[in-house]
């Protein structure tokens, strides 16, 4: 009866509910299912508000869930109790679950708000993520475009780089270009004085020249040569010839130091200088000489630099021969024949002597002129003499003299040049006592 009463009481949902154990509440409350509900994105900006009603959603489920076992519990309870409970106690039983009914549906209307605004929210999240995936695109081409233009501004900076460095380069090529320019400058104006003097130095070489060849005019149109007659006459030409002489030697030994005369313009100084008629200063003529000299000087330097060391190459080259040795005054000789009978210091030594330079060049052959020398041995020089007391009669014997023994640095103009190396080979013709 009192389960009957019970019955009438529940709505047609809530007795359906209770055939199952579900109450019609929760079961309306269940048409929502829990998959449906959005999951919040960390990435929306609605997240708060979902968060919240979210929780609010399920602390709701909750009291329903707790409000139906409450419900069954009373409904177990009003069954078994429906005979023996006083009408008081079920009436208060009765006013409990309604109340818990009544409660229920206010829990129910509460969790339609909640979906509805969870709905409301859901599409707030949905628009709001759309918009998120918006701007993540549009943040993903702005970090490529980004990425773009820092490696834009990084070839740029290259480029800047480069070009700072052209600039450097290009200052200072400006800077050596106008230092050439200045140092050419100053070259061409020392070039420039330097042709004032050297036209100068040519316009006073030219009237020079036009002196001599007046000079040289008038010397040729001197009158003809005659042949001296009388004592006097040949004493005067004699020692013309003598001087002569000593000039054709002196022009030789100039030749021998590089220097090649005009003899047609030195006869004119000379006949200038014993008429008294010279035809340039005295001054002029000794700073000519004096340069001269220099420059000789100079030349002889380094002729007898190269001239001694072509002869120390040879003495060298001699000294390994076999059977060459070393006399302790400094010369080198080989003995080709010792000879076959001694002699003495007083008896007269005749003897034959090619002399040569180290190129091979024959200064003097008395064999093929068909001379000789003899004379006791100690009238010989000293290199000689050394040399022959290391034979005997018809013995014979190669020298290679340093130029210290022999001509030394002055030479013997103009066939021996200075500091040479000298070849002799002796050979002894005969021995005669007195």
């Amino acid at each position: 009866m009192v389960c009957l009463l019970l019955s009438s009481l529940m709505p047609a949902g809530a007795r359906a509910g209770a055939d199952n154990g579900i109450p019609a509440l929760l079961g309306m409350a269940a048409e929502v299912p829990a998959d449906e509900i959005p999951v919040t994105n960390s990435s929306s900006p609605a997240r708060p508000d979902l968060q919240r009603l979210q929780r609010q959603l399920q602390v709701q489920r909750k009291r329903i869930d707790e409000l139906g076992r409450t419900i069954v519990t009373l409904n177990e309870q009003l069954s078994r109790q429906a005979a023996a409970v006083a009408p008081e106690t079920l009436t208060a039983l009765t006013h409990e679950r309604d109340e818990n009914l009544r409660q229920a549906e206010m829990l129910r209307r509460k969790v339609q708000e909640l979906e509805q605004s969870l709905a409301a929210q859901k599409a707030v999240a949905e628009v709001a993520g759309h918009k998120v995936q918006s701007l993540t695109t549009t943040l993903r081409e702005a970090q490529s475009q980004n990425t773009a233009l820092q490696d834009e501004k990084a070839s740029l900076e290259k480029q800047g780089a480069l070009v700072t460095a052209k600039e450097q380069e290009i200052t200072q090529l400006r800077s050596s270009l106008d230092n050439n320019k200045r140092e050419s400058m100053a070259q061409q104006q020392s070039l420039t004085e330097q042709l004032k003097e050297k036209s100068a130095a040519l316009t006073s070489l030219t009237d020079e020249l036009s002196k001599i060849q007046t000079a040289l005019a008038e010397a040729r149109k001197a009158p003809k040569r005659h042949k001296p007659e009388g004592p006097a006459a040949v004493r005067d030409y004699a020692i013309g010839t003598s001087l002569g002489d000593d000039i054709l030697a002196l022009l030789k030994a100039r030749e021998a130091e590089g220097i090649h005369v005009d003899r047609e313009m030195a006869l004119v100084g000379i006949r200038d200088t014993l008429t008294g008629q010279l035809q340039l200063p005295e001054d002029i003529l000794k700073k000519t000489l004096l340069a001269e000299d220099k420059a000789v000087a100079t030349r002889q330097g380094k002729l007898v630099a190269d001239t001694r060391k072509v002869g120390e190459a040879y003495r060298q080259d001699f000294a390994r021969r076999k059977g060459v040795k070393k006399h302790p005054d400094g010369f080198l000789y080989l003995v080709d024949y010792a000879g076959d009978t001694a002699f003495r210091d007083t008896d007269f030594i005749t003897v034959s002597v090619k002399e040569s330079l180290t190129s091979g060049q024959v200064i003097n052959d008395m064999d093929t002129r068909g001379s000789y020398v003899s004379q006791p041995l100690n009238a010989y020089p000293g290199l000689f003499q050394k040399a022959l007391r290391l034979l005997k009669n018809h013995g014979s014997i190669t020298l290679v003299v340093p130029p210290e023994l022999a001509y030394g640095d002055k030479g013997y103009p103009p066939d021996i040049p200075p500091g040479a190396t000298m070849v002799y080979n002796l050979r002894i013709q005969g021995v005669d006592s007195p």
